[in-house]
């Protein structure tokens, strides 16, 4: 099933664009930000994730709001169009690539609705493609990407208006794709591996700094 997607000079394997070049039930698109003031007082989180092979796609919105964490999550199938990145009402939207997005929640129902922007204050940084076998089982293989950017919008909680300053609000975002562990588990040798696994961006005054550590149980 071809999409206007195919039209760019984009592909990776003679296929078109929406049948992913794994047959994993485990491949995976998925992108997450999160966006916290200096003094506390505002952390907030976003997830978006495709799911191609399980013809899912979900999302999560998630405030801290005087000690208390509110939560609204949503799916849907996710059968052909994966650049319809609406899930119930949560919007992600990828206004200009690796630059500016912006995220919209709709929920009157659950006292929740927000716009928010997010501008990029950094390059993007590729961490090392992760792989890790079990056997001879592929278990983990991906590559994530991260960024340190800023926000500014607002999100309405509760009836309470939350204004997001641009340059007072603060975040980092990742995106990751490939395989991993997702649903139901796929047939394999047995026992629960051990993976440690360590993503620490942080943002000082004047710097931004990005450690990631991927280990198994031997080291």
């Amino acid at each position: 099933m071809l999409h206007p997607f195919d039209d760019y000079p984009v592909h990776q394997a003679p296929i078109p664009l929406l049948h992913p070049a794994t047959d994993s039930p485990n491949a995976y698109d998925r992108a997450f930000y999160n966006g916290f003031s200096a003094d506390g007082e505002v952390f907030f989180a976003v997830a978006l994730g495709v799911y191609p092979n399980r013809r899912i796609m979900d999302a999560a919105f998630s405030v801290v709001r005087n000690g208390t964490q509110h939560n609204l999550r949503a799916s849907r199938a996710c059968i052909d169009d994966r650049a319809n990145t609406t899930v119930g009402p949560i919007t992600v939207e990828v206004i200009e690539p690796m630059v500016h997005h912006r995220i919209s929640i709709d929920a009157p129902d659950h006292d929740v609705r927000a716009e928010l922007v997010w501008r990029s204050a950094s390059a993007v940084i590729e961490e090392p493609r992760f792989t890790h076998l079990v056997g001879a089982v592929t278990r983990l293989d991906y590559t994530r990407m991260t960024q340190f950017g800023s926000w500014s919008g607002w999100i309405d909680l509760d009836g309470e208006r939350i204004e997001i300053d641009t340059g007072s609000v603060v975040g980092c975002r990742d995106r990751s794709w490939g395989i991993r562990s997702i649903g139901a588990p796929i047939p394999g040798p047995p026992g629960i591996p051990q993976f440690f696994w360590i993503w620490a961006p942080t943002i000082f005054d004047d710097a931004c700094t990005h450690f990631a550590l991927n280990h198994d149980a031997d080291g």
